[in-house]
């Protein structure tokens, strides 16, 4: 083998090494895309039965779902039981067929849910397409039509607010409805 050949086959060799190096770098840099991929698609913990009692903002919370998945810091429940106990003396008891939480923002939706508050003023019922916390203003939120309802009256609004001492406000195409031994 004369010379020539040898520095080809050396040149040709040190370019399959650069070759072989630059693969695995490029490989090895894509693997950081390839993991946040798999964070993003990694499958949800899941939880039966979950029993929890938190404290917000001075209320205590008592939360029980039959099925949860959380993927990252967001919650998919359904069939939820909550009971909310504020320091201000009001209960809420609170059914949802399935509930939505991001828990670095304490943001919860609600869907068809159903409630009772039981309040110094005038205790009643209340069902919605959905209840969204709003968690600054520490207050219900029922964008989607509210109806409410006692032993003598009944009250039906396309929007409401409630906050948590139980007093109820509805607009947009507001009813209400009186028995006749109320008046």
């Amino acid at each position: 083998m004369d010379i020539r050949n040898k520095k080809k086959l050396v040149a040709a060799g040190i370019a399959l090494g650069f070759l072989l190096f630059a693969l695995g770098l490029a490989r090895d840099l894509r693997m950081g895309d390839r993991e946040t991929d798999e964070k993003d698609t990694a499958p949800p913990v899941v939880v039966e039965g979950l029993d929890v009692d938190r404290e917000m903002s001075g209320d205590l919370w008592s939360v029980k779902a039959v099925h949860v998945e959380q993927r990252g810091d967001v919650s998919d429940a359904d069939s939820l039981d909550i009971v909310i106990n504020t320091s201000g003396g009001t209960v809420w008891l609170i059914s949802a067929d399935r509930g939505h939480v991001v828990e670095t923002d304490e943001d919860i939706t609600l869907y068809e849910a159903t409630g009772f508050v039981s309040s110094d003023v005038r205790p009643f019922f209340w069902k919605a397409p959905s209840a969204h916390w709003i968690p600054a203003r520490e207050t219900w939120l029922f964008d989607e039509g509210l109806e409410a309802w006692d032993n003598t009256v009944y009250l039906r609004g396309n929007k409401g607010i409630m906050p948590m001492s139980g007093d109820l406000s509805v607009e947009e195409g507001a009813s209400v409805q009186w028995d006749e031994g109320s008046r």
